[in-house]
This record gives structure tokens, sequence and C-alpha cells, in this order.
């Protein structure tokens, strides 16, 4: 099996945090959403996959380059954003002939891999999306037994409700979808394309993609600032570990082995500390997220703050977003 995460996109809904990084690399308790998905597919057997780069590329580019991955990754740079149809259909040459897997590298979900797969084969459709309830973001319409793609809600026609007009529950697409790649030969290599629109063209041949439905999917996105707080908090309160976690787990305090904490400093409710961060004395923090080589001074108080990459904290913030170029934006609560 190979794999395509999409990851060259802007992130617009998500800055400022993606002024400072490009989405994928953004941490959920200290592990950005892009290793996650590297290790969940080596563990599900995909032997080669490949991430397309645009925004900030060279931090993509970077980070890979340090790490030892299980499998190997390539990297594609796109000079000008191509979408997902067509990042995909760039992407042609090294996933060769047979089915792969598409994945979007802001969301994480405990689907299993191997079983879409299986799906996907026993429908002899052209793609399968996995498909979950989410209620926000529900604007799929499928057949009546399930099993295929009828429509794609677009949000003239789909004002915020989950149910359609003749009373079919919608779904939502994951972001996560198996593709043969002959689907894609015919988009011109080099130009934008949005894979739905691909589908919707599919629709309309009669040939429309599977849906596998699945309820009671674990899947979130951090596709905003508040969303992306949410997964934070969820991840780092849950015993069950749904992510993987950088740091001392102590309840829902997690510090990286290489961030250094002043003992008389005080800790409350989640906090995350990343790699190189200086906590000094008498510093209280309550509810934060902590990236990289982030210093707070003595006696500073921090609350439901989002503290991004070498930012030194002199003075105290509630509910801010802190960069290191001096803005400090109201984060969502």
């Amino acid at each position: 099996m190979k794999a395509m995460i999409l990851a060259a996109g802007y992130g617009e809904r998500l800055r400022p945090l993606t002024d400072v990084r490009p989405k994928p690399l953004c941490p959920v308790v200290n592990v950005p959403l892009l290793d996650y998905w590297i290790r969940r597919l080596a563990d599900e057997g995909v032997s080669e996959i490949v991430i397309n780069a645009h925004h900030l590329a060279d931090q993509l580019e970077a980070h890979l380059a340090r790490s030892r991955w299980p499998v190997r990754v390539h990297l594609l740079r796109e000079r000008k954003i191509l979408g997902t149809g067509g990042g995909l259909r760039n992407a042609l040459s090294v996933l060769d002939d047979g089915p792969f897997l598409a994945v979007n590298a802001d969301i994480a979900c405990d689907v299993s891999v191997k079983e879409l797969f299986r799906v996907h084969q026993d429908s002899g459709a052209p793609a399968t999306l996995l498909l979950c309830r989410s209620e926000r973001f529900d604007s799929v319409r499928v057949n009546t037994a399930g099993n295929r793609i009828e429509e794609f809600e677009r949000p003239a026609r789909h004002s915020g409700s989950h149910l359609h007009v003749a009373g079919t529950r919608l779904w939502t697409f994951t972001g996560v979808h198996v593709i043969e790649p002959r689907i894609l030969r015919n988009l011109p290599k080099g130009v934008p394309h949005h894979i739905i629109d691909l589908y919707e063209e599919l629709i309309c041949q009669n040939n429309p993609p599977a849906a596998w439905c699945v309820p009671d999917l674990w899947w979130r996105e951090i596709g905003s600032p508040d969303a992306y707080w949410a997964l934070n908090r969820e991840c780092a309160s849950n015993p069950k570990k749904l992510l993987p976690q950088g740091g001392n787990d102590h309840g829902p305090v997690f510090v990286h082995p290489d961030a250094r904490v002043d003992p008389d400093a005080r800790f409350q409710g989640m906090v995350v500390v990343g790699a190189g961060c200086r906590i000094a004395k008498d510093a209280f923090l309550e509810d934060v997220i902590l990236w990289e080589n982030v210093r707070v001074a003595p006696g500073v108080s921090l609350r439901g703050c989002i503290v991004t990459d070498g930012v030194r904290v002199e003075t105290d913030h509630r509910n801010e977003i802190l960069l290191a170029d001096g803005r400090v934006m109201k984060r969502p609560s």
C-alpha cells in the first residue's frame, strides 16, 4: 500500500498559528499531526508515503529531514498550490498504478486503513470515502443502502443543518479516501483542481465513489484555533492516549524532556510544555500550550494561552495567542 498526506494548504482558518508553522506541524500535545500520520500509516502496513508542500515548505522539508521514519517518505513541493485533486495528480508518478490512500494532514481519526482498503476493493468503485458524523461538517448524502455517494451539499444549499431537505441525514467527509489512479490521469498535470469536483463528475457519469459510513468514528480536525485547542485538551485529558504524546505525563500536564521547569513554578489544568522551553521561578501556568523554545519570566501568569515558537513572555496574559514577532491576539474561548 502507498499513501499521500496532503500538507500543502495555507491553513487560513488556523491563523495566526499557521503564520508560524504549516498546519501539519502545529503540535498536538507536542507531536505534529504529520508525525502521527506517518507512524500510523507505517503501523497499518503502508510502505511508501508522498507528502506535498507549498505553504512554509522549507519547514516541512527540514522537519522530515531531522527524523528517521519507519517508511520511505517523499516530499513534493508545489510551486503554486494545486488543490487536493491537482496535488494527487502531481504525485501519480510516485504512487504508481494501484489504489492508494489519501489523507488530509490536519485531521486525526482511528480508522483502520486495512479495513478501508478492503471496503474499497469489495466496492469496485473509482474511489471510496470514509464518512462519519460530526453535525457541523455533515454535508455528504449517500444512497439508501449507505454505500455510494449521491451528492456533496454546497454551502449555498446546505445552510448549517445536518438534515437534508428530504429528511435524509448527511455525513461528514473525513478527508480520508482510497483512490484509483486512473480517475486522476485525465487531469492536466500542474493545474489546480478540487477533488470534490472530480467526484461530482463521476456521480454525473453514474460511476459514483463508494461510501464507508462509520457513525461512531473518532475524528477530529484542527482547522481553527478553537478546534486546535479542543483537540489538545481532549488528548491531554484522556487516559486512553488518543494520539501519541510528547513529554512526561502527569495527568493533563505534559513537559517535553528537553524543557526545564523551575521547582517553584506552578501548573494547573492542561499544560503542554514543548522542547527547549524554560519556565522560571514562581511562574504560574493554567490551561496553556507552549510550543518550542518559549521563555517564561519569573512570576509571570499565563491562563488560557497558546504561545508559539521562540516567544519570550515577560508579562501576564489571559486567553491570548502570542507570536515571536510581537503580535498578541485574542484566543477564541
